[in-house]
């Protein structure tokens, strides 16, 4: 027979602590060829020897008192053959200066050139735009053993990354992400990178990363003694019950934050996931026709 009211009953009081989980946190011009314009073309020799023949024609027709067709036609002659060497010069001198005029032409094209190359160049690296960061990191705690990554985006052409971590350069951090695998307290600290190209550089924020310590989660053994009565004397045979409910919270908090039903077969359950603390425990049994005891008297299990 069940009856509609129950004993109130006490469970054992043995809780016992079975382990503890715990995640372990854990980047010549040349120089200008001189022009040697060396325009030694002297007409010394060809108006010497023209003088020299003038003289001597004039000498004859003194000397001879006699001013003969004959000595004419020979200072003539003379002359004549005096002028020849003079010509040759005269074009040799055409000929050097027409050397020199290429020469200097040719100067004057391929400073044109380079001057043209420098051109090319300067408007080449003006087709680089220069980095602009639009979104820093941000700052964060991260808990220990935990991984995280860090970020920038930046605007610009052919852009080069640097992470920094107090303020000394991260070796190989060379991308747009910062990955931080597997914290530990020494990856706190300030954190920025520098994006740069040949036009420029552009610094991003700071961003602060904080290290909490690792929340270790354990479990612990909550065991009783089924009741045998209810509520008003009678006998409460086991088959009657239809399971336990656990109820559990930290001590400092009002009411219960969790509940586990168990079955009635059973008398001892692994609470698991619980952070540091200490926490409270009580349990109800509830028959087979659904009706549930009061709760029993509270233990405290301190979690460490």
């Amino acid at each position: 027979m069940i009856y509609k009211t129950f004993k109130k009953f006490k469970p054992s009081p043995v809780c016992t602590l079975l382990s503890v989980l715990a995640l372990s946190a854990c980047g010549g011009a040349s120089e200008d060829p001189e022009l040697v314009t060396s325009n030694s073309t002297t007409n010394t020799q060809s108006e010497s020897s023209n003088n020299d023949s003038t003289s001597a024609g004039a000498g004859i027709n003194e000397a001879e008192g006699a001013v003969g067709s004959e000595s004419s036609s020979s200072v003539e002659n003379s002359s004549s053959q005096s002028s020849g060497p003079s010509s040759t010069e005269s074009e040799s001198n055409q000929a050097s200066n027409s050397e020199n005029t290429s020469s200097n032409t040719e100067n004057d094209i391929a400073e044109t050139s380079e001057e043209t190359t420098d051109y090319s160049e300067n408007v080449e690296s003006n087709d680089v735009i220069a980095p602009l960061i639009t979104y820093s990191p941000s700052s964060l705690v991260i808990t220990e053993g935990m991984s995280t990554s860090l970020g920038v985006t930046a605007e610009g052409t052919d852009l080069n990354y640097q992470w920094y971590f107090n303020g000394e350069a991260i070796f190989g951090a060379t991308e747009s992400q910062l990955s931080l695998d597997n914290i530990t307290n020494e990856a706190a600290g300030t954190y920025f990178c520098v994006v740069s190209n040949t036009a420029g550089s552009d610094t991003s924020s700071s961003a602060i990363i904080s290290v909490a310590d690792a929340i270790i989660l354990k479990s612990v053994t909550v065991s009783w003694m089924p009741p045998t009565e209810r509520e008003d004397g009678s006998t409460l045979q086991n088959d009657e019950i239809d399971l336990y409910r656990i109820y559990y919270g930290l001590a400092s908090e009002s009411g219960y934050s969790g509940t586990l039903d168990i079955s009635g077969t059973l008398s001892d359950i692994v609470v698991e996931e619980l952070e540091t603390g200490e926490y409270k425990f009580a349990i109800s049994t509830i028959d087979v026709s659904g009706l549930e005891s009061a709760l029993s008297e509270e233990h405290l299990i301190a979690i460490r």
